[in-house]
């Protein structure tokens, strides 16, 4: 199975979405279709039900409802929410190199009265980077991002390892183990306090330093209902880390995914 990929249209709404939202993408793909087969699109569409955390460190779950929509041209360029419109230098089945333009969201300081005195920190377009590579029995990959437009919020990377197990024909599930980085700019950003914070709200100052965030278990599995429909289902946990968990913002260290989706292929 290609990327999850999405249009435009998802990744404007990334303001909505917390950092979870990667989630929202499958690193394992299916067989890929047959050099010369004359299919120069992939399309899929569907809606996605989601509850995600109500802000990064938050103990609360919101939920929504969310368009789908996978987009790949030519096996080289491709649209996606999470890792946005962009370009496969190598797109060969389970091994990937590319680079794009994507979203990151930021944090509104109305998402919960907890942030009062906060403000709100505004997401912007950045640059991503990404990689994954074919280790026979399952696949080891990354992808590195750099916040370019709107509140300067520096660089996370994160790196991952998934399988697949079949228990079915119709049934996939991909277990997967990953660690997410931020640089000292991110990790203040998302889970420091400023003198002026510290001034206007209840929170003590704090300056977190760059490092490990946090790890991570997503767990996603795909059911085929026939040949264009498919049931796409995730949860993952992760568990914040280091400056980023001892931060006063943070209500829990546990970070919550879950997600349902019924997903349409297009000829």
């Amino acid at each position: 199975m290609r990327f999850f990929s999405g249009c435009l249209l998802f990744m404007l709404m990334g303001s909505f979405l917390p950092l979870a939202a990667q989630d929202l993408e499958t690193v394992i793909r299916e067989e890929p279709a047959a050099a010369g087969d004359g299919d120069d699109w992939e399309i899929e569409a569907g809606l996605l039900a989601a509850a995600i955390q109500d802000f990064p460190g938050a103990e609360s779950l919101q939920g929504m409802v969310l368009p789908y929509f996978y987009l790949e041209y030519k096996d080289r360029w491709f649209a996606h929410p999470t890792s946005g419109v962009g370009y496969y230098f190598k797109n060969d089945g389970n091994e990937f190199i590319s680079t794009s333009l994507t979203y990151l969201p930021g944090r509104q300081e109305d998402e919960a009265g907890f942030l009062n005195g906060l403000g709100d920190l505004d997401g912007g377009v950045a640059a991503r980077a990404a990689a994954q590579f074919d280790m026979t029995y399952f696949v080891l990959g990354g992808f590195v991002t750099h916040q370019l437009t709107g509140d300067e919020t520096g660089t996370e990377a994160t790196l991952y390892a998934a399988t697949r197990i079949k228990p079915s024909e119709n049934l996939r599930i991909f277990p997967t183990l990953r660690v997410a980085w931020a640089d000292d700019e991110r990790q203040q950003a998302f889970f420091g306090v400023t003198p002026e914070q510290a001034a206007a709200s209840a929170f003590s100052e704090y300056t977190p330093d760059g490092g490990v965030r946090s790890y991570g278990v997503p767990l996603q599995a795909l059911y085929d209902l026939n040949d264009r429909l498919r049931l796409a289902s995730q949860a993952s946990w992760d568990v914040l880390q280091g400056d980023a968990a001892d931060s006063p913002i943070v209500q829990s260290e546990d970070q919550y995914f879950f997600s349902l989706g019924l997903i349409r292929k297009f000829d």
